[in-house]
């Protein structure tokens, strides 16, 4: 019975007890069968209570029903990206004080926590998450749901690849009809250079966003889709495709998905070394983003490389720049960046065994930690040339042992 719930939770809210309530009007047995839905009770009683606890019993129930339908609303809009509704839902959930209630409040929660990390919210996302910690009793949709979240914290905030991965893995589809988390898995298996799977996985959310008539989240996946076919194929065909998404994300005002365009034609300019051209990129990919995020870091990151790289600002310019960066990843507590940024410092002084020292004792650890190894592969590299030319075989051969036991051929041949 929806009435005895109510009562129950409003009661409880009032931190009256059962007794207190009853008082005049039933018995504290009465009043807890009631709560329990154990006993048939009069129109006259539940208005009596309602009185007394100062509600509309009609209204409460009214936004009971609601509740459900509000949840998956926000749920769906967080989902899709679509800021100015979540926003409002959120508004207009927290102004009933029944989200609550047993019934709902799990599930609030988890919600609540995908907003927060929609939002880019560490503190709020991590402070949830810890909360739902020792959570009992979720549905098996809610257990999804808290998988996905974390995942998404680990890809957002900790660049842990190995862990989301992990994470997403658990998640089952049939349980979970929000298949926005296949996304995340192509992010993931993108960022640990698993070209194939990252196409799957970002094919199969596109097929889902474009279900749901999501123009903008198609377009993220199809961005992910491209830079896994750019890695194999160097024509026009991706500078064109491009030119295509940024057209779009321009006239239909996506500056979330424009930030991503221009970010990674800004690197597929830089492997083709044209660093002009990189470095004009990187600068309109900053323009779409906050500085206090790590999105805005690693566009900058990007220009400072173009910029050295190309021979294009002073030293004294290019260390003022990373200066920015480095303070920027240091108030978001942003290690990925922290150790990025150190590495430029180093070699904008030419202090070369400094930064080889800093690699092998810091960047890599943390590189391992974090399980991105196209970029342990791209730095193990370096290592054993800076060891070959210090002529120091065994520490170069160490390195070239890591490279050679990763590709070496596992077939039993005679």
């Amino acid at each position: 019975m929806i009435e005895g719930k109510i009562i129950q939770f409003y009661r409880q809210h009032r931190n009256m007890t059962q007794t207190e309530l009853g008082e005049g009007i039933c018995s504290t047995t009465h009043v807890s069968k009631i709560e329990r839905g154990l006993t048939e009770v009069s129109d006259n009683t539940i208005t009596l209570l309602a009185e007394r606890l100062n509600i509309i019993m009609e209204d409460e129930i009214q936004t009971y029903m609601s509740l459900d339908k509000l949840l998956k609303d926000w749920f769906q809009s967080i989902t899709m990206k679509i800021t100015v509704k979540a926003d409002l839902l959120k508004e207009q959930l927290e102004a009933y004080p029944l989200i609550q209630i047993s019934n709902f409040f799990q599930l609030y929660t988890l919600i609540l926590t995908k907003y927060y990390l929609f939002k880019n919210n560490e503190k709020l996302a991590k402070k949830k998450l810890k909360k739902l910690e020792n959570s009992k009793h979720l549905s098996r949709f809610e257990e999804n749901l808290h998988l996905h979240n974390q995942a998404i914290y680990q890809l957002k905030f900790k660049n842990n690849y190995i862990e989301a991965i992990s994470l997403l893995k658990e998640i089952n589809s049939n349980e979970y009809n929000n298949k926005e988390f296949y996304y995340d898995l192509a992010l993931a298996y993108h960022s640990t250079n698993s070209r194939v799977l990252a196409y799957y996985y970002a094919n199969k959310a596109s097929q889902f966003f474009n279900e749901h008539h999501c123009f903008s989240r198609v377009m993220e996946a199809e961005i992910l889709m491209l830079i896994q076919l750019e890695e194999t194929d160097n024509s026009n065909t991706s500078k064109e495709e491009y030119h295509r998404l940024i057209e779009m994300s321009l006239e239909y005002g996506l500056n979330h998905q424009l930030h991503i365009l221009y970010h990674n034609f800004a690197y597929h300019k830089l492997r083709a070394n044209q660093f002009m051209d990189a470095s004009e990129l990187y600068k309109k990919s900053m323009q779409f983003r906050d500085k206090e995020s790590n999105y805005y870091l690693g566009s900058l990151e990007g220009y400072i490389n173009s910029m050295t790289k190309g021979n294009l600002l002073s030293n004294k310019e290019l260390l003022s720049l990373v200066e920015e960066g480095l303070r920027l990843a240091e108030k978001n507590n942003a290690r990925m960046f922290i150790h990025i940024f150190k590495l430029h410092q180093f070699r904008l002084r030419n202090l070369t065994d400094e930064y080889f020292h800093f690699l092998e004792t810091d960047v890599l650890p943390f590189l391992h930690e974090m399980g991105i190894f196209p970029v342990i592969e791209h730095y193990q590299i370096k290592l054993f040339d800076y060891y070959m030319e210090k002529q120091n075989v065994q520490k170069a051969n160490m390195y070239a042992k890591k490279l050679v036991d990763k590709y070496r051929n596992k077939n039993q041949y005679v």
